[in-house]
């Protein structure tokens, strides 16, 4: 692997299978990423969700990546997405959760997630992301198909070019594998 490759070069590797690809692209840009996050929400923590969120949707969706604008562009759209998204739920939450701060006369306490809830969750986004990808592409396709939202059953047959009945039952092969990864039988 060249340390000067453009990351077109990456891209191209990384969806073909090649996570060592993907994890440079990652190396190369997480730092603007978190800044860009860091910027819209004024916390380092938050912002470190945010970038773990981003780059987990454009690896799962790094077949829509069209290449009209550079892949540092697109991935900071979706960081700067999911940031405004985050700010507004975070917002939202305070607004309804119905306690007046004026009113409240007893301790104090913080929203915020504990450092050790944090890296918990980091470590369960990167043990997903890895069991994903680990998954051969005639699983990993459309499972990230299914995951999107998007798309009914039969449109993810009409893409796959397989019937209804196969597309479900890779969708749950795929959600089983990921599941015994996660959550292995006794642990």
């Amino acid at each position: 692997m060249l340390l000067n490759e453009t990351d077109a070069h990456l891209v191209a590797r990384a969806r073909r299978g090649d996570d060592l690809a993907f994890a440079q692209l990652v190396h190369r840009h997480h730092s603007t990423v978190h800044r860009a996050a860091r910027a819209i929400l004024g916390s380092a923590a938050d912002a470190e969700d945010v970038a773990q969120e981003a780059w987990l949707h454009a690896y799962l969706h790094l077949a829509r990546f069209q290449g009209t604008a550079a892949f540092k562009t697109w991935v900071h759209a979706i960081a700067r997405n999911r940031a405004v998204d985050h700010y507004r739920s975070a917002r939202r939450r305070r607004q309804y959760s119905g306690a007046d701060p004026a009113q409240t006369h007893g301790e104090v306490r913080s929203d915020d997630r504990s450092p050790e809830e944090l890296a918990l969750d980091a470590e369960r986004r990167n043990r997903l992301a890895v069991a994903i990808a680990a998954l051969p592409g005639w699983l990993r396709d459309p499972l990230e198909l299914w995951h999107t939202g998007q798309y009914s059953y039969e449109e993810m047959a009409r893409i796959s070019g397989v019937a209804v009945s196969t597309i479900k039952s890779r969708v749950w092969e795929a959600r089983q594998r990921v599941t015994q990864v996660l959550c292995p039988p006794g642990a």
